[in-house]
């Protein structure tokens, strides 16, 4: 695993179908949509039906394994931020998610705290249409600038579900972005 991979892994397969359905539901929001909202502690969430998120093979296959419980379009309204946090283990300990959307937005996962006041991090820049397992269970934030944020994410079925669990999973299946086509990307 890179020094990435305890936060964050890229899956192999770009998305054939969810990027452009999510990209046209954000295009339709109105009045009407917003009463569709899961309201969640921390965000406005567009749920996505069992029947579409499914037409989606790389996560028809991870759904048929572990049971996706809820999929969808999770908002962050321009000019906010998620403070670092640790998601609730009884909630999520890993998700997939995918970046519909955004501004100037950063995806990071503290690393290591220097002193009370600073600290080291990794950032995740979302490729296009690309989903990427994400370590729900390391200290991660988000801040968004100039426009409001959407994000295609997952909640499983099963919260003890791990991210070193399915990380394996996804390898065992060829499902990880492979390390050498990284770096031949890098050259």
């Amino acid at each position: 695993m890179n020094d990435t991979g305890i936060y964050f892994k890229k899956l192999n397969q770009r998305s054939i179908f969810l990027y452009d359905f999510c990209t046209s539901i954000i295009q339709k929001f109105s009045e009407e949509e917003n009463k569709k909202f899961i309201y969640l502690p921390e965000f406005k969430v567009f749920k996505i039906a069992e029947d579409y998120f499914t037409q989606e093979p790389v996560i028809k296959k991870i759904h048929e394994e572990f049971q996706i419980d809820l999929a969808g379009i999770f908002i962050l309204e321009k000019h906010t931020g998620c403070d670092f946090h640790i998601d609730e283990p009884e909630v999520r300990k890993v998700t997939i998610n995918m970046l519909i959307s955004s501004g100037n937005s950063h995806s990071v996962f503290k690393t290591k705290k220097d002193s009370s006041y600073t600290y080291e991090f990794k950032e995740l820049v979302f490729e296009e249409k690309s989903f990427y397992l994400y370590n729900v269970s390391r200290e991660h934030g988000v801040i968004n600038f100039d426009q409001t944020r959407y994000m295609f994410s997952i909640k499983f079925k099963n919260n003890n579900l791990t991210y070193d669990h399915l990380f394996e999973w996804c390898k065992k299946n060829n499902l990880l972005e492979n390390e050498d086509k990284i770096s031949n990307y890098t050259q």
